[in-house]
């Protein structure tokens, strides 16, 4: 097969793969911009982004599944399983983006006394 013949029929398994290692980088990033300004107050309240390492392991294995459904599904000969496949994959992807983001970051608030 040509290298535009593959692109073509696989083109929606690249997407889902861009769109899951983005969705790991904002995960991993978003810890390190800070959960937000403190309440004034004695002590202050601050709240804190955590990052779970277990809950990103399962999302990460999550959009890996869902990256392989859209994989297999496109490389059906049938065009109808080709776009049900993906449509099932793509909306997978987006419910366990959602849930792993639930499960990857957790929001706290740590009391500084100064």
């Amino acid at each position: 097969m040509p290298i535009h013949t593959l692109f073509y029929r696989f083109w929606p398994g690249l997407v889902g793969a861009g769109v899951a290692l983005a969705f790991i980088a904002v995960v991993l990033v978003v810890p390190n911009l800070g959960g937000g300004a403190c309440m004034e107050s004695y002590p202050m309240h601050c709240p804190v982004v955590e990052l779970v390492g277990s809950g990103l392991a399962a999302t990460g294995i999550g959009l890996m599944v869902c990256v392989l459904v859209i994989f297999f599904a496109s490389a059906s000969k049938r065009s109808s399983v080709r776009i049900s496949g993906a449509v099932v994959g793509f909306a997978a992807l987006v419910i366990v983006m959602i849930v792993g983001a639930n499960l990857s970051l957790v929001h706290t608030v740590e009391v500084r006394y100064y």
